[in-house]
């Protein structure tokens, strides 16, 4: 994924992704699922991890973790081929940072949404604020981006520890 650049105008960004990762066999993938508990239930969520070069600690990250940066996401509908285009699939909230046990945030983490523990890598849980919006009115956009059946898992996948860190 590119790092989001918030625009000078109005303070927000926009975040490219592919909707899953197209190398077959790839360890951390974006997955996008329907929250089944907590407050956060019965909303979409996804997984972003960090690409080569990219940490908690960039820049970027901070503000848009404390929800001071309107994220809008555009995603690459899932395929081998890079050459099809990126569509909008509305604005982003962070819903959760994950760390693997005995990995701490960074300096400047006040504000951050809570942290969930995860036996992979460190990564960012994003809310897709207006997920049923689009999948109402996109007619089969939706599904492009995201494979047959809007490619929404039902639950939380596994990976995920049952108790938010403190």
């Amino acid at each position: 994924a590119m790092s989001p650049r918030p625009s000078r105008q109005d303070g927000s960004a926009c975040f490219y992704i592919n909707s899953q990762s197209s190398r077959p066999g790839a360890k951390y993938r974006n997955q996008f699922w329907r929250e089944g508990r907590g407050e956060l239930a019965g909303e979409v969520l996804f997984s972003w991890y960090f690409g080569r070069d990219q940490r908690l600690s960039d820049g970027w990250v901070q503000p848009a973790l404390r929800g001071e940066v309107e994220l809008l996401l555009f995603c690459r509908p899932q395929t081998r081929s890079s050459r099809r285009p990126y569509r909008f699939c509305g604005r982003l909230r962070a819903a959760a940072v994950a760390l693997p046990p005995g990995e701490e945030g960074v300096e400047g983490a006040e504000g951050w949404p809570p942290v969930w523990s995860t036996d992979g890598a460190a990564h960012v849980v994003w809310r897709l604020v207006d997920a049923d919006a689009l999948i109402e009115s996109t007619h089969g956009a939706f599904e492009d981006v995201f494979g047959p059946g809007g490619g929404i898992a039902p639950m939380r996948p596994r990976g995920y520890g049952m108790q938010e860190r403190s």
